[in-house]
């Protein structure tokens, strides 16, 4: 086993023969991805629980200071993609300035799987808790 930042790095051979490399995610101990690396072939996935999604959520709101307005039109924007899918709704009214900001956000993340969107949410706020503390 070998450490890479925040994953373990897991080799094995598979009984075909080919060798199976399994990144899993210390925090959460699912896997991450597995290729096969005679092949060059990589399928991205990600095992991830509703609880640890949850949990990414709680730690958001515990921060030790505020994200900048940017950031966290991005975390409403994965949010909402990990919770609903693509956008449902029409883009508010012209006087509704806060509603089109988040609108436009969750927009830009139209077409990212549920599955992925709430990776890139986890991340994120790992990201945003090394930047401001929890």
């Amino acid at each position: 086993m070998e450490l890479k930042g925040r994953y373990c790095l897991v080799k094995y051979t598979h009984r075909s023969g080919s060798e199976i490399c399994a990144f899993l995610f210390r925090y959460f101990k699912t896997v991450h991805s597995l290729c096969d690396c005679k092949k060059g072939l990589q399928k991205e996935f990600r095992i991830m629980s509703e609880t640890d999604f949850d949990k990414a959520a709680e730690e958001v709101k515990n921060l030790k200071a505020k994200p900048a307005d940017a950031e966290m039109l991005r975390v409403y924007a994965l949010f909402k993609q990990a919770k609903v899918g693509d956008i449902n709704t029409a883009r508010p009214g012209m006087l509704d300035f806060t509603g089109k900001a988040k609108w436009d956000a969750w927009e830009k993340e139209k077409g990212k799987s549920q599955e992925a969107a709430r990776k890139e949410y986890i991340d994120f706020v790992e990201e945003l808790k090394g930047k401001y503390g929890i």
